[in-house]
């Protein structure tokens, strides 16, 4: 066998490794200056994978006028171990920054509210209350 051929042979074998070693995309930035707080019901329910493919919580909220917006809410490790899973039909308040991710209106979740139970995610500035052994 050629060397080009032994290359082309080693190319083909490790292209899928490598095409799943691309980059991830980055998590949404907290932008204080865009706060907002907003009200609705939870309609969806999904996980996001963040940067080193953990899971983020994520959810769909239909607002009193009928539109729909996601929500990131954060590390679902952490809010499991905080004790505010959600599920569909429940009322919540959020307040977080608004932003855009891939072309689609998104609030990064600071504060989250079900009834009496409240769930803080983040600081005023946009700082992460999660431990994050990364950083």
């Amino acid at each position: 066998m050629t060397r080009r051929a032994c290359v082309g042979c080693l190319l083909a074998c490790f292209a899928p490794a490598l095409a799943s070693a691309a980059p991830q995309k980055t998590e949404p930035t907290y932008k204080p200056e865009s706060e907002a707080t907003l009200t609705g019901t939870v309609t969806k329910l999904f996980t996001h994978l963040g940067n080193r493919q953990h899971p983020r919580q994520r959810a769909t909220l239909k607002q009193a006028d009928g539109t729909t917006i996601d929500i990131h809410i954060g590390p679902t490790s952490y809010i499991r171990d905080n004790g505010l899973l959600l599920k569909v039909g429940d009322q919540v308040t959020v307040t977080g920054s608004r932003v855009v991710e891939d072309n689609a209106p998104l609030v990064v979740v600071r504060r989250i509210t079900r009834g009496k139970q409240f769930l803080d995610m983040r600081q005023a500035d946009g700082r992460r209350l999660w431990p994050d052994r990364y950083r």
